[in-house]
């Protein structure tokens, strides 16, 4: 099934409007939409296009891949099995 286009789709689908602000990376005008599931998503505002596909600054928004992150078992010192 394709991502809902229009905001009447995105309703039907059950997505819920949340607010309007401006991304905090690139200032672009965002929509941010409750999901089905209840997580909220960025949506371009006016063309209801993911902001993440969009936003040139995408990666600052990332989570880290497991055991690579600051908290890593291989960057903390932390030794599995022991206190």
């Amino acid at each position: 099934m394709p991502f809902p286009r229009t905001e009447s789709e995105l309703s039907a689908a059950g997505y819920k409007f949340n607010h309007r602000r401006p991304c905090h990376r690139c200032h672009a005008e965002i929509e941010m939409w409750d999901t089905p599931r209840g997580k909220l998503t960025p949506l371009d505002a006016g063309t209801l296009a993911s902001h993440f596909g969009t936003c040139p600054n995408a990666d600052d928004f990332r989570k880290p891949k497991p055991g690579t992150g600051t908290f890593s078992s291989t960057t903390d010192g932390y030794k599995k099995g022991t206190k």
